[in-house]
């Protein structure tokens, strides 16, 4: 996990504001210790965030590297992010995921 990644997760513990931006952490794997924040409602490890309110795209908060998080299915400890109500995650450029367990964040 990236220097960056570890500041933003202890900041979210530390203020408990509900929302996680790790886009352009530079990540290859999703941390375990997001899982410990139960009470986000937001979490993002895009390097762009949908604004609904917008109607628009907008860039991450962060200035590292891009993610590249290769993964088939969520990992089931997503089940412990009961609060979750947007989520916004892909793995590398040009390539889509498809979920066949969202149920876990449902």
């Amino acid at each position: 996990m990236s220097n960056l990644a570890k500041k933003l997760i202890e900041k979210e513990k530390n203020e408990r504001t509900g929302k996680l931006d790790l886009g352009c952490c530079g990540l290859k794997d999703i941390p375990e210790e997001v899982f410990e924040l139960t009470w986000l409602e937001e979490l993002s490890f895009c390097d762009k965030i949908w604004d609904n309110t917008e109607r628009k795209w907008i860039d991450s908060s962060n200035s590292g590297s891009n993610n590249h998080i290769n993964v088939k299915e969520l990992p089931i400890r997503f089940k412990a992010l009961i609060r979750l109500k947007k989520f916004f995650f892909w793995c590398t450029v040009k390539k889509q995921m498809e979920f066949k367990q969202m149920r876990y964040i449902s």
